[in-house]
Parts: C-alpha cells; structure tokens; sequence
C-alpha cells in the first residue's frame, strides 16, 4: 500500500520543523562583530585543550573570518597570556611521552607540524638520554610481553614499533636484544600484568 506523502502518516508527531536562517560569514558581519566572533571562536578552541597559533589560525580560516583579523586576535590572545606556543610545546610534549610513548626527535616532529618554531620544539621536547631510554625500555618491554610468534617476527615487529615511535636504530636494536630472547616461541597470549594476590 502506498502512502500520499501528505496524508500524515511517517512524519513523526505532527510538529513542523523550524528552518533556520543561514548565519552569515565572517565576511558579511560589521568588522567589530567579526572580530568579536573570531576571538569567541578562538577561546572557545583554547577552552578544549592548548593550540599552537598555527592550528588557531588553520581553524579560523575554515570558518571565514579574514586572515588579518585572525592575526589581530591571536596577537592579542597571546598578549593576554590566553595563546602561547611555548606553554602549548610543553602540554604536548608531556602527553605525547606519557601518552604515546614518543621519542624526543618524534614529539619535535609533531610540534614543527603544528607550527611550532623548531628551537621552542626543541626545547620542549628535549630530555637526558637516561630518560629516553628508560621510557623506550619501559614501552619496549610492555610490547614485548604482547608479541607472540617465532623470535625473528617478535625482534622484527618491537624494532618496526620502536622506529615508528621516533626512536633510534642502536637503542631500539639493544632493547630487541635485550627483551626477545632466542628462547621457545612466545606463547600465543601473554599477559603482561598478571594480578596480583593480596
């Protein structure tokens, strides 16, 4: 049976549905509106989590507003203490080592693509070598204890995991040398944390 499509039926609970009237861009609006509207825009973006200028004005862009405007607000969020590369280098950086078990050379990598001068990167992301090597060891040895198969598979997938992680060609040979060992095959589940009694 077919139904009229203006008989009633199949549209929900009788309500009509309000239109709404297109916002206008950016391009449209008074220039103090506009510049308003940026500036609302680009805290609400810093409210979430901290952007390096570079993304602000990437975000800004694809909604419309005009890149001297974007400039003339950014300079004024980071005059205000509210936009700062330095501070954002940081906070990524921490959470790229923590959260992603990133080398030093990778997290630069990551902060020149997000705009940030490579001597801020740099020294954000720098560390000891003692500390790199403690947190690849630690990653290592966690992706270790999950890799199963013949001991060439596991060297071959912990170095693959290692270099996609940024870091070296010696450290992560001397971690595959020192974490698989040329033992039995690893059995098909091991579980890294086993629990512990108490």
């Amino acid at each position: 049976m077919s139904r009229d499509p203006g008989d009633g039926e199949g549209q929900g609970d009788g309500k009509r549905k309000r239109s709404r009237r297109p916002r206008p861009s950016p391009s449209q609006l008074p220039p103090q509106e506009a510049r308003a509207k940026a500036e609302e825009a680009a805290l609400r973006l810093l409210a979430r989590r901290e952007r390096s200028r570079r993304e602000l004005v990437i975000a800004l862009r694809r909604k419309g507003f005009a890149p001297d405007m974007i400039e003339g607000v950014l300079d004024r969020l980071g005059e205000a203490g509210l936009q700062d590369d330095r501070r954002f280098a940081e906070t990524f950086t921490a959470g790229a080592h923590r959260g992603r078990g990133l080398s030093a050379v990778a997290v630069q990598g990551e902060l020149r693509r997000r705009g940030v001068d490579p001597l801020v990167a740099a020294e954000a992301a720098t560390e000891t070598p003692e500390a790199e090597e403690t947190r690849a060891r630690e990653l290592a040895r966690r992706r270790a204890a999950r890799l199963t198969g013949p001991a060439d598979a596991r060297r071959r997938r912990l170095a693959a995991f290692l270099a996609r992680r940024g870091y070296g060609g010696e450290l992560a040979r001397r971690l595959v040398r020192e974490l698989v060992t040329d033992g039995a095959d690893a059995p098909e589940e091991a579980d890294p944390d086993p629990p512990v009694d108490p």
